[in-house]
């Protein structure tokens, strides 16, 4: 692993590049190369001494020309989106704009784009309570910003965002359940749902399984795949595939970035889900 990246920050580009995270001990930025680890740049600026930033989440938008990604500093939760050279940076949706919307003070999280980058999907949590989490989409223009589900207070889960079905007319996510704790590190299990993109209708649960690790469609639009893992829930890795159909690794928490997590296999499991 290349020195100062995090564990399981990398996103492929369909360009032959890949985007990580650069870390330091105050924050992160976003860097690019190409496939041979040559041609390295900066794509977000890189932290000043002593400067708090962290940027990350990031997410290809459409042929690669552009990425979106999610900064954090202590005056700003916000969305932004950058070309692939490093140029034209824009912010996409504000902390205010969330809050407003929200009635929460926002803390983002996962994000995801559609394959043309046209939308994008993400998790809004509320720092300072549990009762907010939900599920927000906007267009990549910063336009269209709506809810489309939020998790009741009386249950205690974490929701995460995994990707777009292939038509974009609707949205997989997961609810992730814990021992009581709302943001517990024991995962107990989780449902994998599915919702629409006008949020006019409640999601509809497609599993209820062991703590997953990842989720994602088939061209089709008609099959998911779950990265399944132990039983126990306690090991919440983010493992590698391998070509045989199962994971194994010891990567970073998805669910908690500088938590290492214990060394686990998960094995693959396919699920049909009619979308109409």
């Amino acid at each position: 692993m290349l020195a100062g990246l995090a564990r399981g920050t990398t996103v492929a580009a369909p360009v032959g590049s890949v985007i990580y995270e650069h870390v330091t001990s105050t924050g992160r930025w976003l860097e690019s190369r190409d496939l041979t680890g040559g041609s390295r740049f900066a794509l977000t600026r890189p932290l000043r001494p002593g400067e708090l930033r962290r940027d990350c989440c990031a997410t290809w938008l459409g042929d690669g020309s552009r990425v979106a990604f999610v900064r954090h500093t202590p005056t700003e939760n916000a969305i932004y989106a950058v070309d692939a050279d490093g140029t034209q940076l824009r912010r996409i949706v504000s902390e205010t704009q969330l809050a407003h919307r929200a009635g929460i003070h926002p803390e983002l999280r996962s994000l995801e784009a559609v394959p043309d980058g046209s939308k994008l999907l993400f998790t809004l949590d509320d720092s300072r309570s549990c009762n907010g989490d939900s599920i927000w989409r906007v267009n990549s223009d910063g336009s269209d910003l709506r809810r489309l589900y939020r998790r009741p207070a009386s249950e205690k889960a974490e929701l995460f965002v995994y990707d777009w079905s292939p038509d974009k007319q609707s949205a997989l996510f997961e609810v992730s359940h814990n021992d009581g704790d709302c943001y517990g590190s024991h995962i107990e299990e989780s449902e994998i749902e599915l919702v629409g993109d006008d949020g006019a209708a409640p999601p509809r649960r497609l599993a209820t399984t062991n703590p997953i690790e990842g989720a994602g469609w088939l061209p089709s639009g008609h099959t998911i795949i779950l990265d399944v893992c132990p039983e126990d829930g306690r090991a919440t890795s983010r493992p590698s595939r391998t070509a045989e159909g199962t994971c194994a690794g010891s990567r970073t928490s998805r669910r908690s970035p500088t938590r290492s997590a214990a060394s686990t296999r998960c094995t693959w499991r396919r699920l049909t889900a009619q979308t109409s």
